[in-house]
């Protein structure tokens, strides 16, 4: 198979290869872009898909949730680590859709301070600091 020049350049670029798998793949492109954006590089634009639909990145966003607390219940990855990477999830899952729980008012949310907390955590770089 024959691929284009866009074609191959992408696979190039990401590391790619027609024998590794999506999920190798992916995490190719998300390492490239957290290399990028640790370099403050502008992160490559791309076109919506218009495969995945909210659903799927729910069920996703739950499924990643669910392994995690998994691996830290049986001792392969550290609470703290566990906690931080589930919190950032949540922060995700609430901007697809609304978690839900919290208080009628922004002020009573207990939810909504929470986020709060760990957005400012992330804006300040407080984040990466605790994960290392």
């Amino acid at each position: 198979m024959q691929l284009g020049p866009r074609r191959a350049m992408e696979n190039d670029h990401f590391g790619g290869g027609l024998a590794s798998s999506p999920q190798n793949r992916l995490r190719k492109v998300a390492r490239a872009l957290v290399a990028a954006s640790a370099q403050q590089k502008p992160l490559p634009a791309a076109s919506r898909r218009h495969v995945v639909s909210t659903s799927n990145a729910l069920e996703a966003i739950l499924l990643l949730a669910s392994s995690i607390d998994s691996m830290a219940l049986k001792g392969q990855m550290r609470t703290i680590d566990a906690e931080m990477i589930i919190s950032l999830l949540m922060v995700v899952r609430d901007h697809i859709d609304p978690l839900p729980g919290g208080g009628e008012r922004p002020d009573s949310d207990p939810i909504a301070r929470d986020l709060e907390a760990i957005i400012t955590m992330l804006i300040h770089g407080e984040l990466e600091a605790r994960n290392s």
